[in-house]
């Protein structure tokens, strides 16, 4: 127990010492307490711990207490070494804040900046300035690396020591010498040295920079792979306290690609030099405004004089130059001068020191121009070209030779066109008109070979001038919007006659991808085509040739079109094959002499093609055929087409197609599956009779047949007079295909009783038309023109009073016949000058005006028709002419004529001109004329009585053709009411030609004659028409023999009298 606490119980007991209290606190600790009061009792047990625990107390703080004391004493001992270095520390420190204050005032005074104030010269103040001090520098450090950042990206940088070692090189110094750093640092700056330029350079640069001054130039180094690059160098010395330099900064830039160029441009300037003086091209400069110039040697030499000879201004210029000359080139000059041409440019002639005259072409620039762009100064070139003017001058004459010749030579062309093509339309039209008629086989034969004959002169003619036209690059492009279909159709239509009463057959399928409108020539894409369908009919003797049409997208609205044709023809030879697009070439001469030709299709064909852009070739093999194609790209239009589509218009319908031809079969198979059709083939009657009669019996018999004509064993004919003697096929639909005229088909029909009779080769829409009509289905394309029964033209809309001006009397039978089968009046003018007379006396809808003419050619008399008052000179003017060679479009049209025909005219040509003109008459002048439309229903022209044929002795002045023509269009009581009115009128025309011949008046001759002969041609009693023809032509020209004249006339007016009589009875 604690001596303090033993000491407090000794006097609260009253003991005697410590030991006595210490034995009362030990007896009261082993003291039996049990016999006290609980309170007491528990009391005297715990006081002893109490005790113990208040002993414990009074250790622990006598413990703290010692342990204080001596912490005192420690302290007392550590604050006093700490007060001395305290006094230490501050004594340093006030020498610190002396000798910072000295520093700052240094920093202050060299940065030009006020020293600090006597207040701000304590700790506090010196700490503030130095950390201001200590932000600008960490700012400038930072400027510095942002700085040399920059610099080493667009600058070569190195800095060497005294002697020139590399101490730093940055990225770019590598990349451009190709070193690595660890090579560069500690090595001399000649490592990049190209030993190029000379010793004294180096010196002088060694003492510039060594004298503390910044060096600069152009230095040419050498790579590590000993290629070169040429630096602009600037060294800037970095100086010591001593101003010596004790370093050196390297800037240099990369003008590698400048020096290539000025290197190029020096070698540019050397050549460019040699040129001029080679040339003889002289330089000169003018300034505008102090009228100084320049003339280089050259410039001189050229003219005669030395350098420095001539006074340096313009003047000088203008004083040499030719006075007829100066001013065109005054002009052109003042024109550049003022920004209206790029380039100035002119010719003129300046005068020689010796007196002549010499020829210059001037060319120059403005070179400076002033704010408002005034020009200041022009630069430019003199060459001298006084030999390329007498060359020139030369060649000016001799061109206008070829010229001349070449007029000349064209002339005879357009001359030799037009008198061949005016003999050969009138040996066409007549043969054509001829073949329409009744003619023996012979004489059928005859007419035949003379039309075949003639075509094919027309077709080396046509050639030729085609050739001529490309000799001279006159072949001409006319480009517009034009359909596939009809082309086809138009060339199909041509090439027909070709293969009448032949062992070929002519096909096409345009296909639906090939329909709409596109823009291009059509008329060279259909020459093309004719060209290559025409010399596959003409090789093709058994067999067929195919058209066949390819229409695919390239991109936008652009179509590749690709034409084929495929025959079955002789083929061409291996050792052939190369020659054939060669101007007057053929397979070999075997093929000329046995189907003629020039030679020259292919080769126009070819070129016509490469012009338009497109390709032309062939594949063939001998003896088996040929397909020869080409291909162009077209712009597909958006104009409206004139095909209305109907989708699948024969859906549904069974249809039977018999044709030995399989070429046939595949075209008229993909023709109506096209439209929907379910179509079987069969390739001979017999086939067709077995399934006719099977598919009768079925649940789905067949609702049309289409017959071919001509097939071995049993032709189509023969097929339809079974199918009709048969109950139960009767009434099936029969069409039949045929070659042969549908006129022939007239009488045979009474039995026959078909359908229809579609002329081959069979137009696509002819044939949908047809089968649509026949099914019951409407009509297919009712705006388009498509083949009938009996006749390949149009009705007309309106029958039309044309006046025909034409001075050769068969061109004008032709076309008087013409325009008869079509369905109009026509009257002739044997020239212009009649014709202007006939004009102003009657009222005509449309004239066919011939363009060369004794007396007045078409254009005068076109320019004094439209000159006539309204109504009449409005009239629509159509031109006729044989001159292929001229710009005779351009010329009529210019005239003041509407549209342009040229010869030989055919009767599909004339009616689609007729057509194409024929609202425009309805418009301008009125239905004045009422229609007289052709008779549409099949059957009332297949049942039409024809007139009865002619004796063989008549059919020579008969028309019978032109007699049935006009009864379809007038109907049977019409027709014979006009041949009654015509034979009593024969007589009468008669009785007055005799009086005009006693009364010698050559006026009433003619008109009583022209009045005779337009009505016989008309009803086509040529040989009538004729004789009247002579005498009124006899008439006009005031000579002849009348008398002779009228009694052919006689003649052939009885005969027709006769004829009328025999005819018709009743007339």
């Amino acid at each position: 127990m604690h001596r303090l606490l033993v000491r407090q119980i000794r006097r609260a007991v009253g003991a005697a010492d410590d030991s006595e209290a210490q034995a009362f606190i030990d007896a009261l600790a082993a003291a039996d307490v049990s016999a006290l009061p609980e309170p007491l009792a528990r009391l005297a047990q715990g006081l002893p711990d109490l005790l113990r625990r208040v002993g414990e107390t009074y250790d622990q703080h006598e413990r703290d207490l010692t342990l204080r004391n001596r912490s005192l004493e420690l302290s007392s001992s550590e604050l006093t070494k700490a007060n001395a270095k305290l006094r230490e520390e501050s004594a340093a420190q006030a020498r610190a804040i002396t000798s910072l204050r000295t520093t700052a005032n240094e920093i202050l005074d060299a940065a030009g900046r006020p020293p600090l104030p006597e207040d701000e010269t304590g700790l506090e103040g010196l700490s503030t300035l130095m950390a201001d001090l200590m932000r600008e520098r960490a700012e400038f450090q930072h400027n510095l690396e942002r700085q040399k950042f920059a610099l080493d990206q667009h600058a070569i940088v190195s800095i060497t020591d005294q002697t020139g070692t590399i101490i730093y090189a940055n990225e770019k110094f590598c990349q451009i010498s190709g070193y690595d750093a660890s090579e560069l640092l500690g090595a001399n700056h000649r490592i990049v040295n190209s030993g190029l330029h000379p010793r004294e350079m180096f010196t002088d640069m060694w003492r510039t920079i060594g004298n503390g001054q910044v060096w600069r130039g152009e230095v040419c180094n050498s790579k590590k792979d000993g290629s070169l690059y040429w630096v602009d160098a600037t060294i800037v010395p970095i100086l010591d306290a001593n101003n010596r330099p004790r370093q050196y900064i390297g800037i240099r830039t990369d003008i590698t690609a400048r020096k290539t160029m000025e290197a190029a441009l020096r070698e540019s300037e050397k050549r460019l030099q040699i040129a001029l003086d080679a040339g003889r091209i002289g330089l000169w400069s003018w300034n505008t405004r102090t009228d100084e110039a320049f003339f280089s040697d050259q410039w001189m030499a050229m003219l005669g004089y030395a350098a420095n000879e001539l006074a340096a201004c313009g003047s000088t210029w203008k004083a040499l130059m030719h006075p007829d000359d100066c001013d065109a080139t005054y002009a052109a000059l003042e024109q550049h001068l003022e920004g209206a041409t790029p380039v100035y440019e002119a010719e003129f002639r300046l005068r020689h020191k010796d007196g002549s005259w010499r020829w210059v072409l001037a060319s120059g620039r403005v070179i400076d121009r002033d704010a408002e762009g005034r020009a200041i100064r022009i630069a430019g070139v003199h060459k001298e070209i006084t030999d390329r003017k007498q060359v020139e001058d030369m060649l000016k004459e001799a061109v206008e030779r070829a010229e001349a010749a070449n007029r000349a030579k064209s002339e005879f062309l357009a001359t030799m066109s037009h008198e061949i093509r005016t003999p050969m339309n009138g040996i066409i039209g007549m043969t054509g008109l001829l073949l329409d008629t009744q003619l023996t086989r012979e004489q059928m034969h005859f007419a035949n070979t003379v039309r075949t004959s003639a075509e094919a002169l027309l077709s080396i003619i046509n050639d030729i001038l085609d050739f001529s036209k490309m000799e001279a690059g006159r072949l001409e492009f006319e480009y517009g919007p034009f359909e596939i279909r009809p082309l086809i159709e138009g060339v199909v239509d041509i090439l027909a006659p070709r293969v009448k009463g032949r062992n070929v057959e002519l096909t096409y399928v345009v296909p639906p991808s090939a329909r709409g409108v596109f823009y291009g020539d059509a008329g060279r894409l259909r020459q093309v085509l004719l060209n290559l369908a025409g010399n596959a009919i003409k090789f093709t003797e058994i067999g067929s040739v195919h058209i066949g049409i390819r229409a695919e997208t390239e991109f936008d609205d652009m179509v590749r079109l690709r034409i084929e044709v495929v025959d079955t023809g002789i083929g061409i030879s291996d050792n052939a094959k190369s020659r054939l697009f060669t101007m007057f070439t053929q397979a070999d001469s075997s093929t000329a002499r046995r189907f003629g030709g020039t030679g020259l299709g292919l080769a126009i064909s070819r070129r016509i093609v490469d012009m338009m852009g497109g390709e032309i070739g062939f594949d063939s093999t001998e003896g088996q055929g040929s397909t020869f194609w080409f291909q162009v790209s077209l712009r597909r239009s958006d104009e409206q087409t004139s095909d209305i589509e109907v989708i699948n218009p024969l859906e549904g319908a069974r249809i039977l197609v018999v044709d030995d031809n399989a070429t046939n079969r595949e075209v008229f198979q993909h023709q109506l599956e096209n439209w929907g059709a379910q179509v079987d083939l069969v390739d001979g009657a017999a086939g067709g009779l077995m399934a006719i009669r099977q598919a009768q019996h079925s649940a789905h018999p067949y609702q049309l047949v289409l017959l071919d004509h001509h097939m071995p064993g049993m032709s189509g004919l023969d097929l339809a007079a079974v199918v009709r003697a048969d109950p139960t096929t009767a009434d099936l639909k029969l069409v039949l295909a045929s070659s042969a005229n549908p006129s022939d088909f007239r009488q045979l029909n009474a039995s026959l009783r078909l359908d229809d009779v579609l002329s081959k080769p069979v137009r696509q829409s002819a044939l949908l038309d047809c089968l649509m009509s026949r099914l019951g289905r409407g009509q297919a394309l009712p705006q388009q023109t498509t083949l009938s029964a009996l006749s390949d033209l149009p009705a007309p809309a309106l029958a039309l009073r044309i006046l025909v001006v034409e001075d050769n009397p068969i061109n004008q039978q032709v076309a008087v016949g013409l325009l008869a089968k079509l369905g109009h009046r026509a009257d002739v003018a044997d020239d212009g000058a009649e014709a202007v007379a006939l004009v102003e006396r009657g009222d005509y809808d449309l004239i066919l005006m011939d363009m060369q003419m004794p007396r007045m050619d078409g254009l005068t008399a076109t320019g004094i028709i439209r000159r006539l008052p309204a109504g009449k000179g409005e009239v629509t003017i159509i031109a006729m002419t044989a001159n292929a060679m001229e710009g005779d479009r351009d010329a009529c049209l210019a005239a003041g004529m509407n549209d342009y025909l040229a010869k030989p005219i055919d009767r599909h040509r004339l009616a689609a001109v007729l057509q194409r003109w024929i609202d425009h008459i309805i418009d301008t002048r009125g239905e004045r004329t009422a229609c007289v439309p052709f008779p549409n229903d099949f059957d009332f022209v297949l049942n039409a009585s024809p007139p009865p044929p002619a004796p063989a002795s008549e059919s020579a002045f008969v028309d019978l053709d032109i007699q049935t023509d006009l009864m379809d269009a007038l109907g049977p009581d019409s027709f014979q009411s006009l041949l009654s009115s015509f034979r009593g009128s024969i007589p009468v025309r008669l009785g007055e030609i005799r009086a005009a011949i006693d009364a010698n008046d050559i006026n009433a001759i003619a008109s009583a004659a022209h009045s005779l002969k337009g009505a016989a041609s008309n009803l086509g009693f040529l040989s009538l028409a004729d004789a009247a023809g002579g005498l009124e032509k006899a008439g006009k020209s005031g000579g002849g023999d009348f008398e002779e004249l009228e009694q052919k006339l006689v003649v052939a007016g009885k005969a027709a009298i006769d004829h009328l009589s025999r005819a018709n009875p009743k007339t």
